[in-house]
């Protein structure tokens, strides 16, 4: 470019008329718009270049557009385990650990033996189970023996040959071995519910049980997974004495995830719980995964005036990892109608955001303008300009080159 056939015209006048069209006479405010309160002072109000400029398309010149853009809102936000679906695995019996079945990074599947556990306890609860167990047969046997005592002298008294009291006392005593048949039922039920408590299956106690790998079967207990997952955490060895306040395994499914971010006051009106979102990590570049708004909190934080919020995150591939950051990405509502410019088209001097308005064939006036909403290669106009205006895109930082340079040589 011919810098000694740049023209430059200063209208003073104008720049006090420039000065009464600023955004701030409108009274609206935009956390985007970061603005000094006074005139931009040094603020050219016409430039005039070589109309070669702009027909060899060094200078683009677009119109303002009223446009119907989707509204996002973008927040960050962190990757976390999903503690509805993540179970800490205890022993609930105080023992010492004699094997280790699963370890970190293994999938397990509910049910599944994860280690076991060598116990005193155990071994008093199947003996208490086989006593129980023993004394049901009994009180079954006397119930069969009584109900058939009670049926022959049934039919003696119908024949004749029995007296009702000996009826009766038969069915007293019929009565009495019912009774003690239904406290030994109880009892049975009460120790099978104490050994399924402690993990041990009812099927393997038996009397002539073996002694196994891991110990003597009358006295191992089996530590299971109650849900399928992947191990995270083992905080057992073998060896290890544990008691039933203890963590021995943490055990999360990770093909769901939840994501945490922190949402300013001013977007909360838009966001509703169920809301679609979508999250993008640095791993895996603009690639965006589906989620859902979960939950909105319900305290405000005094500091940063934030709002927490948790989205569910969909993850079968298990490519997204807990801790990892991220940013959500909420689609708000979109509206009837929004003045946009490309974002090429922005500059910013002296703490203002300017665009360059054509005025003549060649000849460009700095306005500044209140921005609102980006939307990928545009930005949102509030206030400066009206739809159908036309302005400089490609091009903008040329001219503000040529108005910088000027500044500096008046200076």
């Amino acid at each position: 470019m011919n810098l000694n056939r740049v023209i430059v015209i200063v209208m003073a006048g104008l720049a006090v008329l420039l000065l009464g069209c600023s955004p701030q006479d409108n009274g609206s405010t935009t956390a985007d718009l970061k603005q000094p309160s006074g005139p931009p002072e040094n603020l050219l109000t016409e430039i005039g270049i070589e109309p070669s400029i702009v027909r060899e398309g060094q200078i683009e010149i677009v119109q303002a557009e009223m446009l119907e853009l989707p509204v996002s809102l973008d927040v960050n936000g962190r990757i976390g385990l999903n503690q509805d679906r993540t179970v800490r695995v205890g022993a609930v019996v105080d023992g010492r650990i004699t094997q280790i079945l699963a370890s970190v990074g293994d999938s397990v599947k509910r049910g599944q033996t994860l280690a076991w556990l060598h116990s005193h306890e155990a071994h008093d609860a199947r003996s208490e189970y086989a006593k129980a167990l023993s004394e049901l047969e009994r009180y079954k046997a006397e119930v069969k023996y009584y109900e058939e005592a009670r049926d022959r002298t049934s039919r003696l008294y119908k024949l004749k040959a029995g007296s009702l009291v000996e009826l009766q006392k038969a069915e007293s005593e019929l009565n009495g071995a019912r009774a003690r048949l239904k406290i030994a039922e109880a009892e049975a039920r009460r120790v099978l519910e104490q050994l399924t408590h402690i993990g041990i299956d009812p099927e393997d106690v038996s009397e002539d049980a073996t002694p196994f790998e891991h110990g003597d079967a009358e006295t191992a207990v089996p530590i299971r997974s109650p849900q399928s997952g992947v191990i995270l955490q083992r905080l057992v060895t073998p060896g290890t004495v544990v008691t039933p306040s203890d963590d021995l395994f943490v055990i999360s499914e990770l093909s769901v995830l939840w994501v945490h971010a922190e949402v300013p006051e001013a977007h909360l009106a838009s966001l509703r719980e169920g809301q679609k979102a979508e999250v993008r990590v640095r791993a895996y570049g603009n690639r965006s995964f589906p989620a859902k708004l979960e939950y909105i909190g319900d305290i405000l934080d005094p500091q940063t005036r934030t709002v927490p919020v948790r989205c569910v995150l969909s993850n079968p591939s298990r490519q997204l990892k807990p801790e990892m950051y991220a940013t959500i990405r909420f689609e708000l509502e979109t509206p009837s109608g929004v003045l946009t410019i490309p974002s090429t088209g922005l500059q910013n001097i002296d703490g203002r955001n300017i665009v360059f308005i054509r005025v003549a064939e060649a000849r460009f006036m700095p306005r500044p303008v209140e921005i609102g909403n980006r939307f990928d290669s545009r930005i949102e106009i509030r206030a400066g300009l009206e739809a159908g205006e036309e302005i400089v895109g490609d091009g903008s930082f040329l001219l503000k080159s040529e108005l910088l340079k000027f500044q500096m040589a008046e200076e």
